[in-house]
Formats: structure tokens, sequence, C-alpha cells
């Protein structure tokens, strides 16, 4: 079974997003994306980040951290 590129952008975006999810809850602090992050999402997988991170538990704040819900 072979991926497409799209597939693994996708996928990608998800490991990134387990991963700063796993960070914030680690810490119990709230965090803003840092700005690679940032630049490296394509403006149509933001939706798709953001929803990856919804469904780890975090919420984002009104000064755009994110923290544990």
């Amino acid at each position: 079974m072979s991926f497409t590129t799209k597939q693994i952008r996708k996928l990608e975006v998800a490991i990134r997003a387990r991963k700063f999810a796993e960070k914030v809850r680690g810490s119990n602090m709230a965090f803003k994306l840092g700005d690679e992050l940032i630049d490296w999402l394509k403006d149509d997988e933001i939706p798709f980040f953001k929803a990856k991170l919804e469904r780890h538990r975090l919420v984002q704040r009104a000064d755009a951290r994110w923290e544990e819900r």
C-alpha cells in the first residue's frame, strides 16, 4: 500500500498537533503556536490542525495560547 503525498502531509500535521498537545498537557502551562510551526502549516491545514488540538483536549484562549481543557 502506498500513500499519496497529500496523505503523508496530513499525517505529518496530525503528528505535530499531537506533539504540541503533549507538550501543553505535560507542562500544565499555556503555549502559543511557534512561528516555525505556523510558517510550516499551509493555510488550508490550519483548521485541521486546530481540530486535532481540540481532539487532544486543548482549548485556545483569547490571547491565542493553547491550554488543557
